[in-house]
């Protein structure tokens, strides 16, 4: 049951230096807000709105839409790839302020 995929769609079954920069930013905001408290913690949210949330709804539109697991398979690639960016970026930003695990002794 393939059907005609809308370019908003396909630009999410890819990835692109863009979308990782977009992650690795959303990632390095939303950790420098949390290690600050006199920053609003409204961007982790950002964060996961931008880089997160459309590839979610692609996979499921490509599940439950249309049956394409091309398209399925792209917007996972996405969404890992985006997911990884913004959890590396955060914990470099968490260990340039000082938030390392403690030594066992």
């Amino acid at each position: 049951m393939h059907t005609s995929i809308p370019l908003e769609i396909t630009r999410y079954t890819s990835t692109s230096l863009f979308d990782l920069v977009i992650a690795a930013i959303g990632g390095t905001a939303a950790a420098y807000a949390t290690a600050h408290s006199r920053l609003k913690n409204v961007f982790p949210g950002v964060a996961i709105a931008t880089a997160l949330i459309s590839p979610l709804c692609i996979i499921g539109f490509g599940i439950i839409a249309t049956l394409n697991i091309p398209v399925v398979f792209g917007a996972i690639l996405q969404f890992l790839v985006n997911f990884t960016a913004i959890a590396l970026c955060a914990t470099l930003t968490f260990a340039s302020f000082g938030f390392l695990p403690k030594k066992a002794k």
